[in-house]
């Protein structure tokens, strides 16, 4: 059974243990723009149907959808705390949880930048 929990936190992001999988979207989301709640409650559905953990088809997928990632900067612009959802790592329930994809998104704009940098002088 998947759990929906409302916060201000974040847009979307899912985990589970062994009983129960858990969807913790923004409350503010479902007033803000309905499509765009389905979709990211879609989305999370996706990553909790996900048999690899480390799943970044489907952040490529959606990442390239122009009309929503445009509707997501508005909505995490307004409602400034569901920005967390970009930090590689936070604290949640006292302990330290990380995005594997977060980490190596920016890690790869580390080195890009560091190489061009590099070029440059």
């Amino acid at each position: 059974m998947t759990r929906i929990i409302e916060t201000e936190n974040c847009v979307g992001m899912c985990y589970s243990n062994k009983n129960e999988r858990f969807i913790e979207i923004n409350k503010h989301l479902k007033d803000y723009d309905k499509e765009l709640y389905k979709s990211v409650l879609n989305h999370e559905l996706e990553h909790l149907n996900s048999n690899n953990r480390f799943d970044v088809m489907i952040e490529l997928k959606d990442l390239i959808k122009v009309k929503k990632s445009l509707k997501l900067l508005k909505f995490m612009l307004k409602y400034p705390k569901s920005l967390r959802d970009h930090f590689p790592i936070i604290v949640k329930n006292r302990k330290f949880c990380y995005d594997s994809f977060q980490i190596a998104f920016l890690s790869s704009f580390i080195i890009l930048n560091v190489g061009i940098i590099s070029l440059i002088f």
